[in-house]
């Protein structure tokens, strides 16, 4: 609750996950049903504003793991729609109990469901509605895990898009920044020059969006890099996969970077927001830049406390990957040392075997199943780790 009033959102969310953990670890030794149970137990929760169905999985008796969906307030209106989530739940699970325990509130005839669900499992499975008794309770249970998750899952949503304003207040933006990206550079003198984009949603990291640019020219400086990063993520926009273009870009640089993305989109007639993200002495952020003017966020805590995550999260996430480059360079020079091995063998052999350690263990026939390994080579390879 501390991290989350000081919307440190990132950090209330692994501390709730480490407290979740922890409850499971706790409930795990107590039994909750007949030793030898197995039940699915779901709970549902609605107002006008959001619905959630809580699932608690009871194993051999004991409450094993749970699990929570989130949907609007309409999505799970009825029995119908619940009906339709329920086979879809159990289409993608590969056990399905001998009985299904679901709440009064969505009572109704669930024959054609068990049917479905007894041929899938290849047993007699049961539904029930309970109206009294331990079976009673654990539904409450999990409605309670329902209500509970909901609106924690609303408090964390309301705070995020009331930052979400306040940010789009100071730097004057025309929509509320539901998605942002920001951009570093990352490099090791002239070489393995890296740009990192990580992305948000909804003031959230959203990491299976996250992307890497290896710049091909690496005698350019940073602000030639930048460019080509965005010229290329930009050219990438349309591609399937590829994250749609955000509400709000912000840059690991001053003035200088901010210009030349602005006059690349202005070249693009594209018209998303830039700006810079400008360190103090402290290497944090002070402010924020169009490039004509600073804009001071220190005093701002819950700003400041949210640009700087987003500084520190995009210049891990580019070093670990100009990082990670390095070191394969490094990996493909050691292997080239190898009598017979250059650059394109290094790089066949680093991808199947993945690494130093795993090349110096092989035997002789794994090193000659590689393609365009010879003999010669296999031999020079062992004969290259036993020294």
């Amino acid at each position: 609750m501390k991290a989350s009033d000081e919307l440190n959102f990132e950090r209330a969310a692994k501390l709730r996950d480490m407290y979740i953990s922890l409850e499971k670890l706790s409930q795990n030794q107590k039994v909750v049903s007949a030793p030898g149970t197995d039940q699915d137990v779901f709970g549902f929760y609605c107002d006008d504003i959001s619905a959630c169905i809580a699932v608690l999985f009871i194993r051999g008796g004991k409450l094993a793991d749970m699990d929570s969906f989130i949907f609007g307030s309409d999505e799970i209106a009825d029995r119908s729609t619940f009906s339709s989530f329920l086979i879809e739940f159990y289409k993608k699970r590969e056990y399905v109990p001998r009985q299904i325990i679901i709440t009064n509130a969505l009572y109704d005839n669930y024959e054609a469901e068990r049917n479905y669900l007894s041929t899938q499992s290849g047993c007699n499975v049961k539904i029930l509605f309970p109206e009294r008794g331990e079976l009673k309770k654990l539904n409450d249970m999990a409605c309670e895990n329902a209500k509970n998750i909901a609106l924690h899952s609303r408090e964390v949503t309301q705070k995020s898009d009331s930052l979400l304003l306040e940010l789009a207040e100071i730097l004057q933006l025309e929509v509320l920044p539901e998605r942002i990206e920001a951009y570093d550079i990352s490099n090791t003198g002239d070489s393995h020059i890296t740009c990192g984009m990580i992305v948000l949603e909804n003031g959230v990291f959203r990491k299976r969006d996250y992307r890497s640019f290896n710049i091909k020219n690496e005698s350019q400086d940073d602000y030639s890099a930048m460019r080509e990063a965005l010229s290329r993520r930009v050219a990438h926009s349309d591609d399937e996969g590829f994250p749609p273009l955000p509400d709000l870009i912000l840059l690991d640089g001053g003035k200088g970077h901010v210009s030349t993305i602005r006059e690349l989109f202005c070249s693009l007639g594209i018209t998303i927001p830039v700006f810079g993200m400008v360190k103090d002495s402290f290497h944090k952020t002070r402010s924020l830049t169009d490039s004509e003017c600073e804009i001071s966020i220190a005093k701002n805590i819950p700003i400041f406390n949210f640009i700087y995550k987003i500084q520190e999260e995009v210049h891990r996430f580019s070093f670990s990957k100009m990082d990670s480059r390095r070191t394969k360079a490094m990996t493909s020079s050691r292997l080239e040392k190898i009598e017979g091995i250059g650059p394109a063998k290094a790089k066949v052999l680093m991808s199947h075997f993945k690494s130093i350690k795993a090349i110096s263990a092989a035997s002789f026939e794994e090193l000659r199943k590689v393609k365009g390994i010879s003999e010669k080579d296999a031999d020079s390879i062992i004969d290259f780790f036993k020294k």
